[in-house]
């Protein structure tokens, strides 16, 4: 920011309430309309000025500070339990660890621990659409529950309306023609070229430009062995990549391979796990219908699904629709002349599209089931629903840490509801 002042469009004004905003330089609010002035930064890096009130960013309190974040460390959502997902301070010791999150952890052989780990899904969906808008919105909804993404475009969507800095991470990645411009008799010297560049960390490397099961064998297996080995001393892990054939069968005989040239030990709960070096990421043909195909072969098969990371690309976003969880949006209640009048309908040849009718409330029953209320028959004071946009106004802005705490999923949650269309009387 120069100190120059910046005009934008002042219909409306702040949604904010102030005509003129002389908005900090960190602030995230990219829909204010009002003109501002960036103020100029002062010597010591600090922005000058006053910080609205309603603004969610600052330079950070002592407290926040005692508790080991640096002095500059801007991250106002980390409440000591680094809730900013991509905190990326080496000084910051909320947890002992720099951007690690408190979590509850499934035993690894249950396939169920993939819908809680940080990390299990990558979104690679933008290569395979027309819009970039859908890949903001789809890969943003991905972020919600998971923390891997190569979509820039829902990153930046988090940061300029959920005010998240950044959401989703991703990890090197080899791509086929980064393998094949080596030659098919060069194969291992390229996948040794791309350990040396990446001697730490998580790198992804995709296995089958020829043959995928050679590679595993002979390269990753035999040749370079000792050098995917050496890397774990430094926290390194390869990713290997099936890209082609069958996902179930292709990963399951990967992980046989890999096993018999790594070794394998066996966790609490009876199933293999491959060394700490190694894993296997699966994005081919990954939808929601063959995700539980590759898990049941697993899982079957003896090996534990932490062995496994996936990505999905373009069936992420369009393999889905409003039928895929029965999903539609209907007017329920209206009023004409003050008197109120339930709106509903009840199509004769296909009873299970009956709208639910009148006023709705969300309650939660004495077992602890989510169960919608119909004909304003809900107790309001319990009603779990809340207005959050109403007349063109938003009401209820929320954050992604918080649109992330609501959709964190439960110990019940794991436990399929035998009925949930339940109606209260």
């Amino acid at each position: 920011m120069d100190g120059t002042t910046s005009w934008r469009s002042t219909k409306g004004g702040c949604r904010f309430g102030s005509r003129r905003c002389r908005r900090e330089p960190w602030c995230h609010w990219g829909m204010c309309y009002s003109p501002w002035k960036a103020p100029t930064p002062s010597a010591s890096g600090s922005s000058g000025g006053s910080r609205p009130s309603w603004c969610r960013r600052g330079t950070p309190s002592p407290w926040r500070r005692a508790r080991g974040r640096r002095s500059s460390c801007w991250r106002a959502t980390c409440v000591g339990q680094a809730a900013a997902a991509a905190c990326s301070s080496a000084s910051c010791r909320t947890l002992g660890t720099a951007g690690s999150l408190p979590r509850r952890v499934l035993p690894p052989s249950s396939p169920l621990s993939l819908r809680v780990r940080r990390f299990p899904a990558t979104c690679i969906n933008t290569h395979q659409l027309a819009r970039s808008q859908t890949a903001a919105i789809g890969g943003a909804a991905h972020l919600v529950n998971f923390r891997g993404s190569d979509t820039m475009a829902g990153v930046m969507l988090l940061r300029r309306y959920y005010g998240c800095p950044m959401a989703g991470h991703s990890i090197p990645a080899a791509e086929h023609s980064t393998v094949t411009a080596w030659g098919r008799e060069r194969e291992g010297a390229a996948f040794r070229h791309l350990l040396q560049q990446f001697p730490s960390g998580a790198v992804s490397v995709v296995s089958d430009s020829y043959d995928i099961f050679h590679a595993c064998r002979e390269l990753w297996g035999r040749e370079l062995r000792t050098l995917v080995e050496e890397r774990s001393l430094v926290g390194g892990q390869l990713l290997i990549r099936p890209d082609s054939g069958d996902p179930a069968d292709t990963v399951l005989k990967v992980l046989n391979i890999l096993g018999k040239a790594f070794g394998t030990v066996v966790n609490e709960k009876g199933y293999m796990v491959l060394p700490d070096c190694l894993r296997i990421i699966q994005g081919d043909g990954i939808d929601i219908s063959s995700l539980k195909r590759v898990l049941d072969a697993v899982e079957n098969a003896g090996w534990s699904a932490a062995n496994l990371f996936f990505g999905s690309g373009g069936s992420l976003l369009q393999k889905v629709n409003r039928d895929t969880l029965n999903c539609c949006f209907k007017c329920s209640y209206a009023e004409f002349d003050g008197q109120g009048v339930d709106v509903y309908k009840q199509p004769v040849t296909d009873p299970s599209k009956c709208s639910k009718r009148g006023q709705l409330s969300l309650q939660k029953t004495i077992d602890g089931q989510l169960v919608t209320v119909e004909g304003g028959k809900g107790d309001q004071d319990t009603d779990l629903l809340r207005i959050v946009f109403e007349d063109g106004q938003l009401l209820r802005d929320f954050s992604l840490e918080e649109i992330r705490v609501n959709a964190a999923l439960r110990e019940e949650d794991f436990s399929p509801d035998p009925n949930p269309d339940v109606i209260l009387q």
